[in-house]
């Protein structure tokens, strides 16, 4: 992986000294299967990565908290106080309405949201008046 380069010089005593001197370096082939290796650690790494911050609890109760916001907007006002249970963007919402005995003019909303295990992720309530 290299050339060698012999030099000789002469001391003070004439006596001859070998002084050699090594160059080493890398071929093509060697450094071009050092990238490909790097490259497949790198992809698997970062798709391992990738996944896991998919999968978080943390991104998926941010995901539900903006459905279940983008809900609450789209339910002010509306005049529906059905109970309902409906699948959005993969996630179980459950709407209940809640009506308050002393009070028929006040209404609470109540919007979960669960993941496919039916392990509640995100809770929003929200308390409207006619």
């Amino acid at each position: 992986m290299g050339f060698e380069k012999e030099k000789e010089s002469f001391g003070m005593d004439r006596k001859s000294i070998k002084l050699y001197f090594r160059f080493s370096g890398s071929t093509i082939l060697e450094v071009v299967v050092s990238m490909v290796i790097i490259s497949l650690v790198l992809g698997i790494s970062l798709g391992i990565f990738t996944n896991i911050q998919r999968s978080s609890p943390s991104s998926k109760k941010i995901q539900v908290e903006a459905i279940l916001n983008d809900e609450k907007i789209h339910l002010q006002g509306n005049v529906d106080t059905t109970s309902s249970t409906y699948t959005l963007h993969g996630y179980k919402i459950v709407r209940t309405w809640l009506i308050l005995p002393d009070n028929s003019s006040l209404k609470v909303l109540d919007l979960k949201g669960f993941d496919k295990n039916d392990s509640l992720i995100a809770e929003i309530k929200t308390v409207e008046y006619e």
